[in-house]
């Protein structure tokens, strides 16, 4: 088997954690988040790739441009944070009303998400992981 990673290019972002949590990410807050994707496949195509890394690149990072970059990632459930966002037309990406906006929860949002577009593109690869890094020393990682 042939595993490639690549890091996309940095995405800023807001968000905060609900559902009773008392930390200080209850507040309103952001990070530049790096991800990173790992692929597989189990057969290099013509050329000798698993996947061109400029397929990937466009590919995910098209994604989160389009969707969360310079944007709020806000829990469904939040309706405080909603009704602000729409009064002020500020652009946010709604997630699913029982996932807080934490890296975990959005690992696991992107990875069903560029697994739908990655096959798109080849449906022979493999998405393996998705790690996102909301600081230098912390990062999540969500695979199947």
């Amino acid at each position: 088997m042939f595993i490639l990673k690549k890091k996309l290019d940095v995405f800023s972002a807001a968000h905060r954690v609900i559902k009773g949590y008392q930390g200080k990410c209850k507040d309103l807050h952001g990070h530049d988040y790096l991800v990173e994707v790992t692929v597989a496949c189990e057969e290099l195509d013509d050329y000798g790739f698993v996947i061109d890394f400029g397929d990937i690149k466009q590919i995910c990072n098209d994604w989160l441009k389009n969707h969360w970059d310079h944007c709020t990632l806000v829990c469904a459930d939040d309706q405080g944070l909603l009704k602000f966002l729409r009064q002020e037309d500020q652009r946010h990406f709604v997630l699913p009303a029982e996932k807080n906006s934490t890296v975990e929860n959005l690992t696991e949002f992107l990875f069903y998400q560029f697994q739908v577009e990655l096959k798109k593109f080849s449906p022979r690869v493999t998405l393996q992981a998705v790690t996102i890094w909301e600081s230098e020393t912390a990062s999540a990682t969500f695979q199947l």
